[in-house]
């Protein structure tokens, strides 16, 4: 054992092999102080989060109503038809309403009097949006395009977050049938019909 000393101790050093290291960690006090500073900066990240979140979810309506809204001209084109498109599950609300948050319908109008009748083909439903998140077009509440694939009538659809501070978008439908969307920071959302 005396050699196995010797191999460790090195008289130049003055640390003798059996001194223990100083060990290294966190105090409670050093702990304390590093929670309260993560907790203080996840309560300034947590408002930030929920924009983004309310940002996606109206993002994501406008891109799904813009993909239907092309869906439907397209089809109109290719089958030569007139479609309507309705707010609601059903075409019973295609003239009274202006709230399309409960989803909508498209249907092929054969006759031209705006109602989805036996005979006619329901071609697409949307089932209702999140609870946080409102559509509204202009009146009539519904919108048609043409054989042609020209849209009556041309309209804006606004579409608005609920109780939060993220601006409205916009979906604007010419004439033409085409769609695009806009936004801007002195758009509000009107509760009323638009």
């Amino acid at each position: 054992m005396a050699r196995i000393l010797c191999q460790f101790h090195n008289p130049a050093t003055p640390i003798s092999v059996f001194h223990r290291s100083r060990q290294t960690g966190v105090s409670l006090i050093e702990l304390l102080v590093g929670c309260l500073i993560i907790a203080a900066l996840v309560q300034l990240a947590i408002p930030g989060f929920q924009a983004l979140s309310v940002r996606s979810i109206r993002n994501a309506t406008a891109r799904l109503l813009i993909a239907d809204l092309n869906w439907s001209r397209t089809e109109a084109l290719a089958n030569s038809t007139r479609l309507y498109l309705c707010p609601g599950q059903n075409s019973d609300r295609c003239r009274t309403s202006t709230d399309w948050s409960q989803g909508w319908t498209v249907f092929s109008d054969q006759n031209h009097n705006g109602q989805l009748e036996p005979s006619e083909i329901l071609l697409l439903r949307t089932l209702p949006l999140n609870n946080s998140i409102s559509v509204h077009f202009r009146k009539p509440g519904y919108l048609f395009y043409k054989n042609d694939g020209s849209a009556w009538p041309n309209g804006t659809f606004r579409i608005c977050t609920a109780g939060s501070k993220v601006p409205p978008l916009l979906v604007i439908v010419y004439r033409t049938g085409r769609a695009r969307t806009s936004s801007g920071t002195r758009l509000k959302c009107i509760p009323q019909h638009i």
